[in-house]
C-alpha cells in the first residue's frame, strides 16, 4: 500500500513543487531503494537522499558530501575502516556525538592520534559531554580527567548524582549549573536541602517528580512559575486544588495525566482546544463517545494525536464528509456545519479544503505518518 502510494508521488509531476523533498527522504515509511531508482529524475533527491535513514555508507562519496551528518550518524565501524582513506573528511568533535562511539573505540582510534590542541579543544568544549555512553565514571578517568575542571558541564551530565557534589570543592559549587540541577535532581534531595542549596525555583517548577507537597509549604514564593507545575502536575492534585491554586489551563491541556472525565467536568476552564486534540492521555474515542466535549474538539489537529485509532478514524472521516456536503448545500448558516478551512489527516496525507471537491485531494504525500497501520490505510483510502 505504501509503496503504491510513494509511486504515486513520483509518477505525477503535478505534486513535486508541493513536496518538501527534505521530508520525504528523511521519512522512516519511504524505502530507499524507490529513492535510488529516482535520483536522476528529481534533482532534489540527490540533495536530500544521504539523510534517509538507511543510506548505505558505501555511497557516501557519491551524492552530497555532508560530513557534519555524516560524523554523527554513520556506524563507527565503518568510521574506522576509512580512517585511512583521505577522501572521507571525518569530523572529530561530531565524532564525538555519534551515538556509536565508545571509550574503547575513542581511546584505541583516535585520542592518541590527535594534537594536543585538538585534545584540548574537545575537552574545553566538553563534546564528550553530549555523548550518551560516556558515563562520568569514564571522564573521571585519564587521559580525560582534566575534563571534570569543567563543573559547570558536569552538572549537566544525566549521570549527575547528589554524591558528586561531594568530590567538587564547596567553593566552587557557584558554577554549578544551579537551573539544570533544579530541574533534574531528585526532588527528595532538593526538600532536604532547600535552605541550604540556592535552587532555582522557576526552573524547579519544571522539574517532572516536582512534589506538589513542596509548593504548599512554599506557596507563598513569587518565583513559582505556573505554567512549568501545570504542565506536570499529577491528576489528584487537580482535581483537589483546581480552584485553590493558578493553575494555567492552556498549559494543563499538554499535561499527559489529563482525563476526559476531568475536561467534561470543568467546562468553563480556559482549555487549549489544539493541545486537547494533540494530547494522547484524551484519546479521539473518549472524546467522539461524549457529547459534552465533541463541540471543543480541534479535529482539524486529530491527526497529531498518537491515540487515535481505525475505528474513530472512519468517524471522523464520514462526519468530514457529511458536512463538507452541507456546506455546499445550505452554506455557513446550516447549525451543523464546522469550520473546516483545513482538514488535516494523518499530517496532511489527505488535504481536504471546503473550495475543491473531495475526490480531489490526495496531496502532501511526503508527510505519510509513520504510526499508521496497513488496516488504517484502507479505511483512509476508502474515502477518497
Amino acid at each position: 500500500m505504501l509503496e503504491t502510494i510513494w509511486r504515486l508521488l513520483f509518477r505525477d509531476k503535478k505534486y513535486w513543487d508541493r513536496v518538501s523533498w527534505k521530508d520525504v527522504c528523511q521519512h522512516p515509511c519511504m524505502e530507499f531503494s524507490i529513492l535510488h531508482e529516482h535520483v536522476q529524475k528529481i534533482p532534489m533527491i540527490r540533495k536530500y537522499i544521504h539523510l534517509h535513514p538507511d543510506f548505505p555508507p558505501s555511497l557516501l562519496l557519491d551524492y552530497t558530501q555532508d560530513w557534519i551528518h555524516f560524523s554523527k550518524t554513520v556506524p563507527m565501524d565503518f568510521v574506522v575502516s576509512t580512517l585511512d582513506n583521505p577522501a572521507y573528511h571525518w569530523i572529530f568533535r561530531f565524532l564525538c556525538t555519534n551515538p556509536t562511539m565508545t571509550p574503547s573505540l575513542l581511546q584505541e582510534h583516535f585520542w592518541p592520534y590527535l594534537s594536543h590542541d585538538v585534545q584540548y579543544a574537545v575537552l574545553r568544549d566538553s563534546y564528550l559531554f553530549q555523548h550518551p555512553l560516556f558515563s562520568l565514571q569514564d571522564l573521571s578517568q585519564e587521559p580525560y580527567r582534566c575534563i571534570l575542571h569543567n563543573v559547570h558541564q558536569i552538572s549537566k551530565h544525566p549521570g549527575f548524582r547528589p554524591s558528586w557534589l561531594e568530590r567538587i570543592p564547596q567553593r566552587r559549587w557557584s558554577e554549578l549549573d544551579w537551573k539544570h540541577l533544579s530541574r533534574t535532581l531528585d526532588p527528595a534531595f532538593i526538600e532536604k536541602t532547600w535552605d541550604e542549596l540556592p535552587w532555582s525555583i522557576a526552573d524547579l517548577s519544571h522539574h517532572r517528580r516536582l512534589p506538589f507537597s513542596l509548593v504548599i509549604r512554599h506557596k507563598k514564593h513569587k518565583k513559582w512559575d505556573w505554567e512549568g507545575i501545570s504542565l506536570h502536575v499529577s491528576l489528584e492534585t487537580l482535581e483537589r486544588f483546581h480552584s485553590t491554586f493558578p493553575f494555567r489551563y492552556p498549559v494543563v491541556s499538554k499535561n499527559l495525566h489529563l482525563r476526559a472525565w476531568f475536561v467534561r467536568e470543568h467546562p468553563t476552564k480556559k482549555w487549549d482546544r489544539l493541545q486537547l486534540a494533540m494530547n494522547p492521555a484524551l484519546t479521539p474515542k473518549d472524546i467522539w463517545a461524549d457529547p459534552l466535549l465533541f463541540p471543543i474538539w480541534r479535529w482539524d489537529h486529530v491527526d497529531r494525536n498518537p491515540s487515535l485509532d481505525t475505528e474513530t478514524l472512519e468517524k471522523m472521516h464520514r462526519s468530514v464528509y457529511q458536512r463538507l456536503r452541507l456546506f455546499k448545500n445550505h452554506g455557513k448558516k446550516d447549525p451543523r456545519y464546522v469550520d473546516l478551512q483545513v482538514m488535516r489527516i494523518h499530517r496532511g496525507f489527505l488535504v481536504y479544503q471546503r473550495r475543491h471537491q473531495l475526490r480531489n485531494k490526495v496531496a502532501f504525500l511526503h508527510k505519510v505518518h509513520a504510526r499508521l497501520p496497513r488496516d488504517m490505510w484502507e479505511a483512509v483510502l476508502g474515502f477518497v
